[in-house]
């Protein structure tokens, strides 16, 4: 899953990207107001983690702007401030979730993938589709009850095409979602995509698994 992190505390935001890196999540940072719109502005991300506090401008503000926007984004708001009504404003914006400063960053994670399996998976602790059944609080995939082992990339490719299931994505659509921004400017083009493409559906048929993809 991709995720935009809008935190202006370098080191604090270094710290928490690094560590849901490591739980799989395609991390992007903003560092400020104004480069987190225009991140959203050009880019889909499953998850927003914003802060309130932004040095030219207000995290609300922010929340306001994803609510506009079709794209199903989980948002969820970073802050330091523990009152109960700036947490009610924010989540009657429109915010998943609020967690205060200082957190656990399992707690964060957890939090995170509750909202990918209700906003995208209609609360399910596995989704299933055919042989195969992925359970993103764990991030195990089995193909007819046996674990298939997935790169870091395959598995967040699996899970894009399992929840748009039915619908055609474009090439440019699901390297954008594999990729960070830099990544994406230092690319050539999106061929790449067809490599990955290529390894999860092998993956899938020497596990014994029908291939549930289809290219048009």
């Amino acid at each position: 899953m991709k995720l935009l992190l809008v935190e202006d505390e370098r080191v604090f935001a270094r710290s928490v990207a690094a560590f849901l890196e490591r739980e799989d999540f395609l991390v992007e940072t903003a560092n400020n107001y104004q480069e987190a719109c225009l991140k959203l502005d050009f880019y889909r991300y499953d998850l927003v983690l914003v802060d309130i506090n932004l040095p030219d401008g207000s995290g609300m503000d922010i929340v306001r702007k994803i609510q506009r926007n079709p794209a199903n984004t989980g948002v969820v708001i970073v802050s330091g401030h523990q009152e109960v009504d700036i947490k009610i404003a924010g989540l009657d914006l429109g915010a998943d979730d609020y967690i205060t400063k200082p957190f656990h960053l399992g707690e964060l994670a957890a939090r995170l993938r509750s909202i990918i399996r209700r906003r995208l998976f209609d609360g399910k602790k596995s989704l299933i589709l055919g042989d195969l059944e992925i359970c993103p609080a764990s991030h195990d995939v089995r193909v007819n009850g046996k674990n298939l082992i997935l790169t870091p990339t395959e598995y967040n490719l699996l899970l894009l095409f399992m929840a748009n299931r039915n619908r055609v994505l474009s090439r440019e659509t699901i390297g954008e979602h594999l990729m960070r921004e830099d990544e994406i400017a230092d690319a050539d083009s999106f061929d790449f995509v067809y490599a990955h493409v290529k390894n999860l559906r092998k993956k899938i048929s020497r596990s014994g698994g029908r291939d549930p993809i289809r290219t048009v």
